[in-house]
């Protein structure tokens, strides 16, 4: 499906992966931390926190 301006999407939780870290969950960059707080600040990330993995705010 291509990518379309006129479709609104929304998420309320992202996760990052790294292709060289399979199955690991990892937290986000510098970068895209700036980002997701300009732009979506209530949105939750997925981290793992060595033995469990949850959600959390920016």
């Amino acid at each position: 499906m291509a990518w379309n301006p006129n479709i609104h999407r929304s998420f309320d939780t992202i996760v990052a992966v790294h292709k060289d870290f399979p199955n690991k969950v990892i937290e986000p960059c510098g970068n895209c931390r700036q980002l997701l707080i300009e732009y979506c600040p209530d949105i939750k990330v997925i981290l793992n926190d060595y033995d469990n993995i949850g959600k959390m705010l920016v």
